[in-house]
């Protein structure tokens, strides 16, 4: 029988012969030698080869579905980032709007009140000197302030003077929200 240089049908890499076999230093490919039919039969593959390219196969799966984890995680995370970007961007421009529609609903607008008094709270004039009382309102602006003496000064506990009670447009239980023109009545009443 004539030896030739034989190639690897699996890579390409000239074969060795050992023990009447012949195999493949580089991927393990193994040949028997059939004298008589003078065929090359492959027989079987280096099973360490074998295996070792299937645990590098697995890796390489592994390694996938770590990256494509990782890849979902960083698009959640992305996705959480927009929106507290959009959130953050929005915040100054959003604290303006709300700031001035909490002034408008609390204050109820700049116009609706155009010409207009606040007196405030009526219990801050109450057991108040009524001369004091009445150059307040003036000070406010309102021009139609009238005073009653209840002529009860000194029964029980009513100090001569003070204030027993103020009504501004017949509304005798004003708070700091209403709002009243210059023109509207003002009665103090006092002992």
């Amino acid at each position: 029988m004539e030896l030739k240089k034989m190639r690897c049908e699996n890579c390409g890499s000239m074969l060795d012969l050992a023990d009447g076999v012949l195999f493949c230093s580089h991927c393990g490919e193994k040949l028997i030698l059939d004298d008589e039919a003078q065929n090359i039969n492959i027989t079987y593959k280096d099973e360490a080869r074998i295996k070792e390219n299937e645990a590098r196969i697995k890796e390489s799966e592994a390694n996938e579905r770590i990256r494509i984890k990782e890849l979902e995680k960083e698009e959640r995370e992305n996705k959480r980032d927009t929106k507290i970007g959009l959130i953050t961007g929005l915040g100054i421009p959003l604290a303006i709007i709300l700031a001035i529609v909490l002034y408008f609903s609390i204050s109820g607008g700049v116009a609706k009140h155009q010409g207009k008094i606040s007196a405030g709270n009526c219990s801050d004039y109450v057991d108040k000197n009524y001369e004091v009382v009445v150059t307040q309102f003036e000070e406010l602006g309102f021009d139609n302030i009238v005073t009653i003496d209840l002529d009860d000064a000194g029964l029980f506990w009513n100090k001569d003077g003070t204030v027993e009670s103020v009504s501004i447009a017949g509304n005798s239980s004003f708070e700091s929200i209403h709002y009243f023109y210059p023109t509207d009545k003002v009665i103090i009443s006092y002992h």
